[in-house]
């Protein structure tokens, strides 16, 4: 069977790619709402309500972790499209020069009290109910699973902090889909850990809180983000539909999530078979499912024209920008993939049941 390819993105999605309206972007910069100080090893120490957080090491080894959260309920709208992120913190005191710092994504609730660690607020202060400590997310009664605290392995973000003065992370993939599921409702919102390079003594950096007297020197995360344009949320959908492929590849839905508005969509295709070199992966997406055998396999999606075509190399997922434009909102479609090289079909996959939404 021919594979049919569409004279533009949107002729299958919508009427025309150009009637999709400009979204325009808007800006926000929003201040912790809470923050914290983990103090290695003793879990009855916080700081939840001083002026200081700290990352690294003490010159005694002692190791210290920022933790920072904001609130985007309050700054993003709901089925917003997320388009940058990034993080302003001010260094006020260091025994080191300039040493790595790294956000990682939270993954526990954790509680940020009355505690006021006095001087410097190196040592941190006796914790109070509901304070975050190196053994607890809420003193005194409930404990990290992992003592030092959960988080993600991976960074979000890092950058260099040398001396004293103001520090910008810059907005990466990473940082922009923690927010994105923050916002979406994907995933809690317990913000980020701020993490020096723990393998050096001394590395310790002493950044200003939320409670800062100089307003200044507060946390600032900026986001810039495509504002919900329907004034309809609605849950974008990726559900897989088994089919009756001969061989053993599979079309698996996007890492980014399901199809949004304003968005890009990348699913790609599993093969548990060596592929030819000349092998191209191709994505067919159609207005209905259908159920035929074919001379390759079933076919599962009808590719009566307008049908979307898209290749790839073997394994490499594909790319689908979706714009933001209402009219694709709910709207429903199906895709299957299949590997080919000049000598035909390969393999064939399962296909997916898509609905394009903003969340």
């Amino acid at each position: 069977m021919r594979l049919r390819t569409a004279s533009s993105l949107l002729s299958a999605l919508c009427a025309s790619l150009l009637g999709a309206p400009a979204v325009a972007q808007t800006t926000v910069q929003i201040g912790a709402d809470l923050d914290n100080t983990l103090y290695d090893p003793i879990g009855t120490q916080s700081n939840g309500a001083g002026e200081h957080l700290f990352a690294g090491n003490t010159a005694s080894g002692q190791i210290r972790r920022g933790l920072l959260r904001f609130d985007l309920g309050s700054a993003v709208p709901a089925g917003s499209v997320i388009q940058s992120v990034s993080l302003r913190l001010n260094m006020s005191m260091t025994m080191t020069g300039s040493q790595p710092v790294a956000l990682h994504r939270a993954l526990a609730e954790w509680g940020a009290a009355g505690s006021d660690a006095p001087g410097g607020e190196g040592g941190g202060t006796a914790a109070q109910a509901g304070d975050a400590t190196w053994t607890q997310r809420f003193f005194p009664t409930t404990d990290w699973a992992t003592v030092g605290g959960d988080f993600e392995a991976t960074p979000s973000a890092t950058r260099n902090v040398a001396g004293m003065g103001a520090y910008t992370w810059n907005s990466t993939a990473a940082l922009v889909a923690d927010v994105q599921s923050w916002v979406d409702g994907a995933a809690a919102n317990d913000g980020w850990f701020v993490i020096g390079d723990e393998s050096t003594v001394p590395s310790a950096k002493r950044f200003d809180s939320s409670d800062n007297l100089t307003a200044n020197n507060r946390p600032r995360l900026t986001v810039t983000y495509l504002p919900n344009p329907c004034g309809t949320a609605l849950v974008a959908t990726e559900i897989v539909r088994l089919g009756t492929p001969p061989n053993p590849a599979a079309l698996q839905p996007s890492a980014s999530g399901p199809p949004r508005i304003g968005a890009a969509w990348n699913p790609r295709i599993d093969h548990t078979t060596f592929m030819p070199a000349a092998a191209v992966d191709v994505l067919l997406i159609g207005r209905t499912a259908v159920n035929l055998p074919a001379v390759f396999g079933t076919l599962l999606v009808d590719l009566t024209p307008p049908t979307i075509t898209l290749t790839a190399a073997p394994g490499v997922p594909f790319a689908l920008p979706i714009p933001s434009d209402c009219a694709l909102l709910g709207l429903q479609r199906f895709a299957q993939g299949a590997s080919v090289d000049p000598t035909g079909v390969l393999e064939v996959t399962n296909a997916l049941d898509l609905t394009i939404g903003n969340l």
